[in-house]
């Protein structure tokens, strides 16, 4: 057998090509004038590697590794959230569903006034040794209010649970009632901080007083919600912490305010009808 795996015969000679074919690589003669045809190199078929799908073809990564890359899921590569990092703030101007967020001059803390840096690993629910005790008080006084900038896990998936926790304190239990509210409430974080608890307006006409803690003025619009400090105060729920920064926090005094002041239904069923904010088929509004 030759190298390619056919089967040679013997060489030809008798005045015609030999139907059985001489032995690749030999110097077949012709039958016409008996001279020598030029020999032919010897070509051997390539040997083709053999794939298999649990090895490693010679990749630089694992395929494991180079398919959560592909994923945005490896080191070094974007968590996916689809949201930009900056705060806005409260006023918006952009468009619907992920498009537009709220008119610039706010700004969010990266690393200032102490802040604990913290990975959006999605955590959300066990925030609570950082951003503030629980108070089992409902309504507090403006001048109990905390201004402790603590960074926490930002993006939607982030706020998401922060809303569900939420909507936990003020005891909304239907599914079909949570995913109204948690829709709601996911657009107006995204317009009014895209989702960032640290996002501060210092611009609107809110942002007026003296100078708090946080360096920003004691009116000024806060958090991923960019609630004021007096309208957190008076919509404050009992058992979440008193720390404007926490969205947990926050987004519960949201609901609280959402219910009292705009009317909307324990199940949420009018909640984009009676807050333009809320709505994402809606232009921003402030709320």
């Amino acid at each position: 057998a030759t190298s390619d795996g056919t089967t040679g015969g013997s060489g030809g000679g008798s005045g015609s090509d030999s139907g059985a074919g001489g032995t690749t690589g030999a110097a077949p003669t012709s039958g016409a004038s008996g001279t020598s045809m030029p020999q032919l190199p010897q070509i051997s078929s390539p040997q083709m590697p053999t794939f298999n799908p649990g090895q490693q073809q010679g990749f630089a990564l694992p395929l494991k590794q180079l398919w959560d890359y592909s994923r945005g899921k490896g080191d070094g590569a974007s968590t996916g959230s689809g949201e930009s990092s900056g705060g806005s703030g409260g006023g918006s101007s952009g468009g619907s569903d992920g498009a537009g967020t709220s008119s610039s001059g706010s700004d969010s803390g990266s690393s200032s006034d102490g802040d604990s840096s913290s990975d959006s690993d999605g955590k959300s629910r066990k925030h609570h040794k950082n951003a503030g005790k629980p108070d089992s008080r409902g309504r507090i006084s403006t001048d109990d209010v905390m201004m402790k900038r603590i960074r926490l896990p930002k993006g939607q998936a982030a706020f998401r649970g922060y809303i569900l926790e939420a909507l936990d304190h003020e005891g909304i239990t239907n599914t079909a009632a949570r995913n109204r509210w948690v829709h709601g409430l996911e657009t107006i974080a995204r317009r009014e901080s895209v989702n960032d608890n640290l996002a501060v307006n210092r611009v609107d006409v809110n942002a007026h007083g003296r100078r708090m803690v946080d360096g920003a003025p004691s009116g000024a619009s806060r958090g991923g919600f960019q609630m004021t400090p007096s309208t957190f105060a008076a919509n404050h729920v009992a058992g979440t912490s008193r720390n404007i920064y926490d969205p947990v926090a926050e987004a519960s005094a949201v609901v609280h305010y959402a219910r009292s002041h705009y009317g909307v239904r324990a199940d949420g069923s009018n909640l984009a009808a009676r807050i333009a904010q809320a709505n994402p088929h809606h232009a921003p509004q402030g709320y």
